[in-house]
């Protein structure tokens, strides 16, 4: 009986050891099933924690939704903390939106987000949220800078056209020579920028004109000084001269090329006669192109080519519409000549008997815009929407021609020499990097009749951004 007795309890020791290496073996599995998100914030780009005391921040509401978009944590970190961590989350992806609150709970700023962040299995997903300047709300204490800018001393959007000048970036930095927040884009047509909730004292303003590729088309403006006063608006006014156009390198010349139709001014004319585009190109004195076709918007009436070497050139210029296809006579000048350093102006006149095919036979379609139901072109710049995307699409769904692109701030854009018959057409607004800052309106459906100009209007609500 009692070796009987041994042998169970032996039976039942090894049993415990067996199920005691099994779960072993089972638990650091079941423990690394789950991830750890880890948010971090920063205020203007800086992770410097005296700054939530200059904004009034004191805690950071977080609310993370699980990949079902159920609320999964809510977390009211110290704002000086700058990060804290989310464990045991199981794997998937998560959003997240924070708003700084004050000692009372109140909010001090806009909601950030929703931002997506990707969590596996035994790992830690760090997602990082910055609180522009913007986003503050009445900061005691702070002033406001206010930038304007000028072309040439002029504020005339045909400026912008002439230059090819599409945004305005302008990059803020302080005393010691840190940058508050990335570069500020704004259209180039806006000729003013409005930066709320800095704190006194001394910062420099730097700004450059870009193209709609995104590269410089002058030279940078700047650093300019500008001091701060606690609860007012600074002014500070940049001109971009001709020579902010010309180049450090005063060895080439620039090219000024004007328009008009019929003698009269192109934009009223270009819809006429289905010209959406006119191409520019330079002959050199042996007769052979001189780099590429410039292009530039009929409705422009003027654009410029820099970098041209001094010499004798012959230009010629033709109206074309959406397709490239032409839809005037070639002008030409001879005998244009470049100085380096300086800026030579021709200018053509397509008359009516020059344009080649006949018209009322293509229509227009006119896309109008609102931003929460209205024109405020501060709205753009709130929500960092740059330029508008527009696709037209034929009957059978299928794209109709490129995208059409225009800046937030127009509210207008039209779309020439489309053959009478059914389209839709689609938008959505575009960041700086060229992506959405908007959900986009799905395809609208539009009847284009010959001869004629179909409005078609499209509201961006405040929900349909993406900050």
């Amino acid at each position: 009986m009692q070796s009987n007795l041994v042998r169970l309890f032996g039976f039942h020791s090894i049993l415990r050891r067996f199920v005691l290496f099994t779960l072993m073996l089972i638990l650091p599995a079941c423990t690394t099933a789950n991830g750890s998100l880890s948010a971090t914030w920063t205020i203007a780009s800086s992770s410097d924690s005296s700054l939530c005391a200059k904004y009034g921040a004191t805690s950071v509401a977080l609310f993370v939704n699980d990949p079902s978009g159920n609320p999964f944590s809510r977390v009211t970190p110290a704002c000086s903390a700058m990060s804290t961590g989310i464990p045991n989350a199981p794997a998937g992806t998560y959003t997240v939106t924070a708003q700084m609150l004050d000692a009372h709970g109140n909010t001090v700023s806009s909601a950030i987000g929703p931002l997506s962040v990707s969590v596996t299995s035994g790992a830690t997903a760090t997602q990082n949220i910055d609180f522009p300047a913007t986003s503050f709300t009445n900061i005691p204490g702070a002033g406001t800078l206010t930038i304007n800018w000028t072309i040439e001393n002029s504020t005339s959007a045909s400026e912008c056209s002439k230059f090819n000048a599409f945004n305005n970036s302008i990059q803020l930095t302080d005393a010691s020579g840190n940058a508050i927040g990335g570069a500020h884009v704004n259209a180039c047509t806006v000729f003013n920028w409005v930066m709320p909730n800095l704190a006194p004292g001394t910062y420099s303003v730097t700004s450059t004109l870009i193209g709609a590729n995104g590269q410089a088309v002058s030279t940078a403006a700047g650093p300019n000084s500008v001091s701060i006063t606690a609860n007012t608006t600074t002014t500070s006014v940049i001109d971009f001269p001709l020579s902010a156009f010309l180049g450090a390198n005063s060895t080439t010349g620039m090219l000024q090329v004007d328009w008009t139709i019929a003698s009269g001014p192109a934009s009223a004319q270009c819809n006429t006669y289905g010209a959406v585009n006119i191409a520019i190109n330079l002959l050199d004195s042996s007769g052979n192109l001189y780099g590429s076709t410039t292009s530039a918007a009929c409705s422009a009436q003027t654009t410029s080519v820099s970098n041209l070497a001094p010499g004798n050139y012959t230009v010629n210029a033709k109206l074309v519409d959406a397709n490239g296809q032409a839809v005037s006579s070639t002008a030409s000048a001879s005998a244009v000549t470049i100085t380096a350093g300086a800026k030579k102006e021709q200018a053509f006149d397509f008359p009516a008997s020059s344009f080649t095919g006949s018209t009322g036979t293509t229509g227009t379609l006119e896309v109008d815009w609102t931003l929460a139901a209205t024109t405020n072109a501060s709205l753009c710049t709130a929500h960092n929407a740059v330029n508008i995307a527009v696709q037209v699409y034929d009957s059978s769904s299928s794209p109709y021609g490129a995208i059409h692109t225009a800046s937030c701030s127009a509210f207008m854009i039209l779309i020439a020499s489309l053959p009478p018959g059914m389209y839709s057409v689609d938008g959505q607004m575009l960041d700086v990097n060229g992506q959405p800052a908007t959900t986009k309106i799905p395809p609208q459906p539009v009847t284009i009749v010959a001869g004629t100009t179909t409005p078609e209007q499209f509201d961006f609500p405040a929900t349909s951004f993406s900050n």
